[in-house]
């Protein structure tokens, strides 16, 4: 589990955090929910390909390890997406 807390004043942040397995061949899944206003403003980039995800409330995301770790970067921007 990752939990990062923003503050009240804070409009953009970003952070990265790594899945790990010693099964390179394991399904995992990443699981999340928040404030509504946070999540319309984030988004969850998986490192390894790039592909990039809209995180909406107790949303998820299935990926195969491909590796015993994996990169993952969770960016938030008050203003909007930075995409």
């Amino acid at each position: 589990s990752d939990f990062h807390a923003l503050t009240s004043r804070q409009e953009s942040d970003s952070w990265t955090f790594d899945v790990r397995s010693d099964d390179p061949q394991r399904t995992v899944r990443l699981s999340w929910s928040g404030p509504v206003n946070v999540l319309a403003h984030s988004r969850l980039i998986d490192t390894a390909n790039g592909t990039e995800i809209k995180p909406v409330q107790d949303g998820v995301y299935d990926f195969v390890m491909k590796g015993n770790r994996r990169s993952f970067s969770w960016e938030f921007n008050a203003r909007g997406s930075k995409k």
